[in-house]
């Protein structure tokens, strides 16, 4: 045993005799102190030769740097005794007649001949491939030529040799093979025959996080033959149709008839892999007001980069009034954040009293308008938009039988999330609908209350022609996919009397997954009470399942 071990000992011994002695097998000094601390901070690897240190001791000014001797030790170690003279702190740069239109393109080329610290030289020539690569040239190189010593001062042209133009002449799609090719084009602006820019594609792909059917892997790679250029793109499918409902069944107390209150919401997303969408929403509430929503959105109509969404709408307000609504919107992607739009809305309105009611009459609207909205995506599993804004403006003319009045209508939303850190944000978001008019109907005001306008106020239950609210809430999240969140909802609504209500609403809420099913447990009340008939706090529960 003791002999196994002493072989061991000597074995072990010779060979970190060995490993240690390949840590530095080269070493450089000098004979001055000085210098030898300049050469300490010097990289030096075991493969560096006698040209490839001049070069590292170049790259920091020392051109007129020589070696005087090698020294080879028993070890096999070697010692270059250098001498590195004076530093040169910087060079003039020539650049040649064919390339003077790069100085309007790079301000930092602008003044001949170009002086630079040796310390931007690596920065300059970064800044010129990166100009021929978004030119789809990403093979340009860049060198130093006829460079000459003038006492302290360097001299060198600066030789570009421009690579052949790249285009994407092939697009393979990984993960997702049947994303929308519709999208490709119109939305992400990539397609065959654009040049390649390597910047310009990974910021476009970025922006198939804004879609909610789909999301990227991986930023994109290219793949680069002889004569051809393969662009990969990695894209993940996600199952965005989701269904939601509940119903409750009780007797009027009135009539005794049977009353159904409650919500059915039904969502059919990208079934078709064109990235069209088809939506149901029904909802009651105990007042009886009742609401029927159908949308479609059709991306890219025909292959062109026209889009549309057109929705049909029946609203049903106890037994007063009853609201149907026709609306289309024709929108166009300036870029993948941002969408211009044209819209057409009409309006039918009916009285469904027998006795006149002051403020209520039957009518009919139109109105046509513009909008623009801005959407910044968010890389992230549950909060996938940082930005979003909307404005939107509309003009028409309501007709009544008595009257008729010309009406302008602005449209303002916006949300923005502040990031602490990687568990705690700050969301913010905006809502303001004003209606201008010389004479108002109650059943063609705004009404506002509930999940998605303000949480603690029963749906629909304010009639407002003017409106803004700030919907506030600090977020925790959880887990990868549940998150806790304060609410406070504040703002301010114009009533038909000309009167102003405040608003402010507090509450906490918790959403979270539980296998393919989203729920949100909220806990929230006005603290207004003439605007909540009910309790001052009350907790809803919502149900979303995704397949």
């Amino acid at each position: 045993m003791k002999k196994h071990f002493l072989i061991f000992v000597i074995v072990f011994s010779i060979g970190a005799k060995s490993l240690f002695s390949q840590e530095n097998l080269i070493k450089i000094q000098s004979k001055d102190s000085t210098h030898n601390t300049i050469l300490k901070k010097i990289v030096i690897t075991k493969n560096d030769s006698k040209s490839s240190i001049l070069k590292k001791l170049q790259k920091e000014g020392y051109f007129y740097s020589h070696i005087d001797s090698i020294k080879t030790l028993l070890d096999h170690k070697k010692i270059f005794h250098i001498t590195l003279g004076p530093k040169i702190d910087s060079l003039n740069i020539r650049l040649p007649i064919k390339y003077e239109y790069l100085k309007k393109e790079l301000p930092i080329l602008e003044k001949p001949p170009l002086k630079i610290k040796f310390t931007t030289l690596s920065f300059i020539t970064t800044e010129i491939q990166n100009y021929f690569s978004k030119k789809g040239k990403p093979f340009t190189s860049i060198r130093l030529r006829n460079i000459s010593l003038v006492k302290k001062s360097i001299y060198a042209d600066l030789d570009i040799q421009e690579s052949k133009q790249r285009t994407v002449d092939k697009i393979v799609i990984q993960g997702y093979n049947n994303f929308p090719k519709s999208y490709l084009k119109h939305f992400l602006r990539i397609k065959k025959g654009i040049s390649f820019n390597k910047e310009q594609i990974n910021s476009s792909a970025k922006n198939i996080n804004n879609l909610e059917f789909a999301q990227i892997i991986k930023p994109p790679e290219a793949l680069f033959n002889k004569d051809s250029t393969t662009l990969y793109l990695y894209i993940k499918k996600l199952n965005r149709n989701n269904f939601d409902g509940l119903l409750n069944f009780s007797t009027n107390p009135t009539n005794q008839e049977l009353l159904i209150t409650g919500n059915l919401n039904l969502d059919f997303m990208n079934l078709l892999n064109t990235g069209e969408e088809l939506k149901l929403e029904w909802n009651a509430n105990g007042n009886q007001s009742q609401n029927i929503n159908l949308q479609t959105k059709i991306p890219f109509i025909f292959n062109s980069p026209i889009s549309n969404n057109t929705q049909f709408s029946i609203h049903k307000q106890d037994s007063t009034f009853l609201n149907s609504t026709f609306n289309t919107t024709f929108n166009y992607f300036l870029n993948p954040k941002t969408k211009i739009e044209i819209n057409y809305e009409a309006t039918n309105s009916s009285n469904t009293l027998t006795n006149t009611i002051e403020n209520l009459s039957d009518y009919t609207n139109n109105f046509g308008g513009i909008g623009l909205s801005y959407n910044t995506p968010k890389n992230h599993e549950i909060f996938r938009t940082k930005f979003l804004m909307l404005i939107q403006y509309q003009f028409g003319k309501r007709t009544t039988d008595i009257f008729n009045d010309s009406q302008h209508r602005f449209k303002f939303e916006s949300s923005y999330i502040f990031d602490i850190n990687n568990k705690n944000s700050i969301f913010l978001a905006n809502q303001t609908n004003l209606l201008f008019s010389n004479n108002l109907l109650t059943n063609e005001l705004f009404r506002i209350g509930g999940p998605d306008t303000v949480r603690g106020i029963n749906q629909q239950s304010l009639f407002t022609h003017q409106y803004s609210f700030l919907n506030l809430e600090y977020r925790i999240q959880t887990a990868s996919k549940s998150y806790l969140y304060s609410i406070t909802d504040v703002g301010i609504a114009r009533t038909i009397d000309k009167q102003y209500r405040n608003i402010l609403s507090l509450g906490a809420g918790y959403s979270f997954f539980i296998n393919k099913s989203k729920i949100d447990v909220v806990f929230s009340g006005s603290l207004n009470n003439t605007l909540n008939s009910n309790n001052v706090f009350n907790t809803s529960l919502s149900f979303k399942n995704y397949f």
